[in-house]
């Protein structure tokens, strides 16, 4: 699996892109995608959303993955807290190219606060062990929520 940049290599990259790696060998065990000291990126902003998702690599193509994204707004002290309240959305894809060819997807979650913890976990259909390296981008702006 690809190693995760640190958050000053990301920002000198581009601010509103951070490259991790998932990885559903482990129970699909959710990662933190923003773990809330990330936003704001640029001065001013009070809100974000998260808006793309880039594929940048895969274990396997062919296959159908599910990426269920959760957020800690309206208090949620974890992931599973934020499941078992149905406050997720799932991005359901199935990648045909080739593994190391970058896939955009476009995401339409709400605005939420700066300082909002953003998790995700990664499923397929089968029980075969799968990861999956991806960027997310986000877009900020200075409306409150």
């Amino acid at each position: 699996m690809s190693t995760v940049l640190s958050r000053k290599t990301l920002k000198r990259l581009k601010p509103t892109w951070r490259k991790l790696s998932i990885d559903w060998r482990h129970n699909c065990a959710e990662i933190v995608v923003l773990d809330g000291t990330e936003t704001p990126v640029r001065l001013g902003s009070h809100t974000f959303d998260f808006h793309h998702l880039a594929i940048i690599d895969v274990q396997n193509n062919n296959k159908t993955y599910r990426l269920r994204i959760a957020d800690n707004y309206g208090g949620y002290a974890n992931y599973a807290a934020a499941i078992a309240a149905g406050h997720y959305s799932d991005v359901c894809f199935r990648l045909t190219t080739a593994a190391n060819q970058s896939t955009l997807i476009t995401i339409m979650i709400d605005r939420v606060p700066a300082g909002t913890i953003i998790w995700a976990a990664l499923a397929t259909l089968d029980a075969v062990a799968q990861w999956l390296d991806f960027l997310v981008g986000i877009h900020e702006y200075t409306e409150i929520v």
